[in-house]
């Protein structure tokens, strides 16, 4: 599965360390290409802290939000 897109909109908390961001895209699974529209939620930190969970909303898929991820290598910083 993957999904790319363009990010049309966003906010962030810089205290929290938090941001989300939304926008319209292309998921493409089982050699299948549907529009469809995301959002990621991110936490800031390095290895072991920072996360980033995917949700998608469309056909085929309805709301899928997928597990979070951890950072494993690199790290997720807010500006």
């Amino acid at each position: 599965m993957k999904v790319d897109g363009q990010v049309t909109a966003g906010s962030a908390s810089l205290a929290g360390g938090t941001a989300t961001f939304s926008g319209a895209g292309t998921l493409h699974m089982d050699n299948k290409i549907s529009p469809v529209a995301f959002t990621v939620q991110v936490k800031a930190g390095g290895r072991g802290v920072g996360t980033l969970q995917l949700t998608v909303n469309g056909p085929p898929v309805g709301s899928l939000v997928l597990g979070v991820e951890t950072v494993a290598t690199g790290q997720i910083k807010l500006h």
